[in-house]
């Protein structure tokens, strides 16, 4: 037999790479932005990071990073928000995605992302778009409130505001004046910018969170038409603010012709402040914060706050009706997500579990009774402790498999990594655990000139590599360390 073939090396074990992740500020998931279900779009996850980094995981793909935006030196992205921008080609569907190779794929998996635009803000008071395309942060303008806490849009839940006619593009920013602004998704267009469509009446305090549900208006409107808003203040209050539409038959014009067409109508949106609902302090000279909120279609607000409470509400009467402990500690609360039935809420903050509230089945009984509907009520189901340290963002994403689509709950950490439950069958899944791998190498090499570099938050280093021995057999090397000192050339720094 012919013996195989085999090749001497020369193996570098570098200890001085020092490589360090960076820990999870936001999470965001793509909504579903096509009515056509025979074609559905592939799930995308936008990841931020301490120091501004930017990065879209893949749910099918094993989470692998599909993109990449590099951080703005001073701008954390604190809050991240989806909405349903352009609309690709809807002729190309055909069949299931999943049996068609890649290079088949790849036009209707681009089709799919173009129609999903993603906004970030910072507390230094700008909202900007994330172009990953060009791995850069585009249409970056000041929010003219302050910082900027939190952001939302009528496609936050996984779904678009408007399935069937053409979505407004509508995100909210709180501010840290204690406005709520809500913007309008520009063309995309180079040097366009979010259009300031309103501003809702001040709360006095900073905004810290926002839940906002769609209306059942017509589709025209983009969903804005009817929709509630509820706005997290830091006096500890949350407020409810409701849209009413109103239309103009003609042209409103103060000297010059604003449009031409004779059937033409003018819609405006005015927001009223009709509820406020106070958190408990337990008399403590400082206000309760009130740092996430999720809404439900039942009228139903789910509210976590700085005393570690995790609060249930009736939107509509605004009173509290349940309250759950997320800790011993009484640490805050940083973030919910809400199951696609909305029968599951998932709660995280200053702790490193991920809590679970369920709602409670429906009696059998119950289902022919007409007259009344019985209360439904939440219950704690179970908690899980996977990260190290506090958990800072969650996130519903959807996985398709061979039995159909799966539902996955997503945390985020300061440990840096990312951590996946079924939410399901949360109680008695096991989670996975995916760690922070960059997805781009930071080391390089120059074989010829034997030159190493490696990429630093704020510097390149440079290293050199000896020539290797001249040897004959791989026998004859031995295992010898090299001193970092003697190796290191220069750093490049970067300001």
């Amino acid at each position: 037999t012919t013996p195989k073939l085999t090749m001497d090396v020369n193996v570098h074990r570098l200890r001085f790479l020092k490589l360090n992740p960076k820990s999870i500020l936001a999470m965001a998931s793509t909504p579903t932005c096509t009515s056509d279900k025979s074609s559905p779009s592939p799930q995308r996850l936008a990841v931020s990071r301490e120091g501004g980094a930017v990065e879209l995981l893949s749910p099918q793909d094993r989470w692998v990073s599909v993109g990449t935006v590099p951080g703005v030196r001073g701008r954390d992205v604190d809050a991240l928000v989806w909405v349903c921008g352009k609309h690709g080609n809807e002729s190309a569907s055909g069949g299931d995605m999943m049996s068609l190779d890649y290079d088949d794929q790849s036009h209707l998996i681009q089709n799919a992302d173009e129609q999903r635009r993603l906004f970030g803000c910072s507390r230094d008071g700008t909202i900007f778009e994330l172009d990953f395309a060009k791995k850069r942060h585009k249409s970056v303008m000041g929010s003219g409130g302050g910082g900027v806490f939190c952001l939302a849009s009528l496609c936050s839940r996984g779904k678009c505001c408007c399935s069937g006619g053409k979505c407004g593009g509508y995100f909210a920013a709180g501010c840290e004046d204690g406005s709520v602004r809500i913007y309008r998704a520009s063309s995309g267009e180079e040097g366009s910018f979010p259009e300031l469509v309103s501003t809702l009446p001040s709360a006095g305090n900073a905004i810290l969170s926002i839940a906002w549900v769609a209306g059942q208006s017509s589709n025209d409107d983009g969903g804005m038409g009817g929709s509630v808003l509820f706005a997290g203040v830091a006096d500890g209050t949350i407020r409810r603010y409701d849209c009413n539409t109103s239309r103009v038959l003609g042209a409103i014009s103060t000297g010059s012709v604003l449009n031409s067409s004779k059937d033409s109508t003018s819609v405006s949106y005015r927001w009223n402040s009709t509820l406020r609902m106070t958190v408990e302090n337990r008399g403590l000279q400082e206000a309760t914060k009130v740092w996430a909120l999720a809404a439900l279609s039942d009228g139903t607000v789910v509210s976590g706050d700085s005393l570690g409470h995790v609060q249930i509400w009736d939107g509509m009467s605004g009173t509290m009706t349940q309250t759950f402990d997320h800790n011993e500690s009484g640490a805050d609360v940083l973030c919910l997500a809400v199951s696609d039935d909305e029968n599951k809420i998932f709660a995280g903050g200053i702790d490193p579990r991920v809590q679970c509230i369920q709602r409670q089945c429906l009696p059998p009984s119950s289902g022919n009774n007409q007259e009344s509907t019985p209360v439904r009520k939440w219950i704690n189901a179970q908690a899980n402790r996977k990260h190290t340290h506090d958990v800072k963002a969650l996130a519903i994403c959807h996985k398709a498999t061979s039995q159909g689509s799966n539902e996955l709950l997503v945390s985020g950490s300061v440990d840096t990594r990312i951590c996946m439950y079924s939410a399901g069958d949360f109680r008695s899944s096991r989670p996975k655990i995916w760690y922070n791998w960059p997805s781009v190498s930071p080391v390089s090499i120059s074989r010829k000139q034997r030159v190493l570099a490696v990429t630093r938050d704020d510097r390149v280093d440079l290293y050199r590599l000896e020539a290797p021995p001249s040897v004959n057999s791989v026998t004859n090397m031995r295992p010898e360390a090299r001193d970092e000192t003697k190796c290191f050339l220069k750093s490049l720094h970067i300001k």
